[in-house]
């Protein structure tokens, strides 16, 4: 009988991996535990290097900020529910205080005036508007200041601000200027009374000189020699003359004023113009220039100021006449929208293209050398322009030098409300 051997418990075998097979399946694991841990301090050392580069970064935007706000020329105020924990330079010098007798104290001990302390409350209450208040100086002085609410960066962290302006110098100048208009409203005020009482007084004797010399005229006094009438003639002229100076200075100084009212009522063109024509004959018969006058039929009449009109016309012709040694002398009306045209062209001397605009300037005259040969103050263009603007009208002009000017006035049929 055959007898097998039995096997026991470790009789079985086993095949055991090779060397080399067994480093191949356990390596890779701790490989990658390595290079994970490698990552991880990698990462970690980033991360340490970019919140230091932000803290570098804070801390010289900090220092910056605060250099900027050391160089303020207003005052800056940080404060932590009212108790002040940092000042910039600038609010020692509006304050007089020094930053030590600030830095710690309450605003409420600063702020002790009314004004001062409701604008406090209400910069507190987060109102950013700016108020205008006094702020007791040092010294016991009042200080006019603007102030207002801010949040601001203040060594890393947000915190509430007062900027504070100093309006000393603003308030000075306020007051010098004030001081200016009214010596400037004083000076305007005696400078109209005096042209009115001059006005006045030159008025009664060039009218009573004026009146003699029409009496003379009239030989209501006898019969005169030819010499001694043009003598008498060439006296009322100059007189006339003055008292429209007088008259122009008087309704200059009511344009300045603001005083003069219209007075509205209907007229005829053509009847004031003969008016007008009647006070200029002298000129408008001078040797030399020829007159003519050329009025559409059917023009309607004005329902404006007749006296401010009949101004305006002798104004501007006696202008055409006074600037036109020899020529012509021509007027036209027509209607036009809603208004009449007038024109008066004449053959003068014409206007420089760049005076244009400024002899509608009181006191400015074409011809404005020293030598000018043509009289007169420069306030009749200029009264012509503004009594116009409260008629309603308008006035252009068109001139060329050595050849004349033409001026279109156009006047509305009804006064303007």
């Amino acid at each position: 009988m055959r007898h097998e051997k039995k096997k026991g418990p470790f009789s079985r075998r086993v095949s055991l991996p090779a060397p080399q097979q067994l480093e191949t399946n356990t390596t890779p694991s701790q490989k990658e535990r390595r290079e994970s841990q490698t990552a991880k301090s990698t990462a970690l050392q980033d991360e340490v290097r970019k919140r230091q580069e932000i803290d570098e970064a804070l801390r010289e935007s900090d220092a910056c900020f605060s250099q900027f706000i050391a160089t303020l020329s207003e005052g800056v105020v940080f404060h932590d529910n009212g108790i002040i924990v940092d000042v910039n330079p600038a609010i020692t010098v509006i304050s007089g205080y020094a930053r030590e007798e600030l830095v710690e104290k309450s605003i409420l001990d600063w702020a002790t005036s009314e004004p001062c302390l409701r604008a406090w409350q209400a910069i507190q209450a987060g109102d950013e508007r700016q108020y205008e208040t006094t702020l007791p100086r040092r010294n016991g002085s009042p200080c006019p200041i603007a102030i207002r609410g801010k949040i601001l960066l203040h060594h890393g962290r947000m915190r509430q601000a007062i900027i504070v302006s100093d309006l000393s110098e603003r308030k000075s100048l306020e007051e010098e200027l004030l001081r200016t208009k009214l010596a400037a409203a004083e000076a305007r005020r005696i400078k109209h009374e005096f042209i009115a009482t001059m006005s006045h007084e030159l008025r009664t004797p060039l009218n009573i000189i004026i009146g003699y010399a029409d009496l003379l005229l009239e030989n209501t006094f006898g019969e005169m020699a030819l010499e001694q009438r043009s003598a008498v003639r060439q006296m009322r002229r100059s007189t006339s003359m003055l008292i429209d100076l007088v008259t122009s200075l008087l309704h200059l100084r009511g344009l300045e004023l603001e005083h003069l009212s219209l007075q509205p009522s209907v007229v005829v063109l053509a009847n004031v113009l003969d008016e007008v024509e009647a006070e200029l004959t002298e000129l408008i018969q001078h040797a030399g220039v020829t007159y003519t006058r050329d009025l559409s039929d059917g023009l309607p009449p004005l329902h404006t100021d007749v006296g401010k009109l009949k101004s305006t016309l002798r104004n501007v012709l006696s202008n055409a006449f006074k600037f036109t040694p020899e020529g012509r002398v021509t007027v036209t009306g027509r209607p036009q929208a809603g208004g009449i045209l007038l024109c008066v062209v004449d053959t003068g001397i014409g206007v420089p293209s760049e005076k244009l605009t400024a002899i509608f300037s009181p006191f400015v005259q074409g011809d404005s050398s020293d030598t000018r040969r043509y009289g007169g103050a420069g306030l009749g263009l200029h009264l012509v322009q503004q009594f116009l603007q409260l008629l309603g009208g308008t006035i252009a002009v068109e001139s060329t030098v050595g050849q004349g000017s033409r001026f279109s006035l156009w006047f509305p049929v009804n006064l303007p409300r």
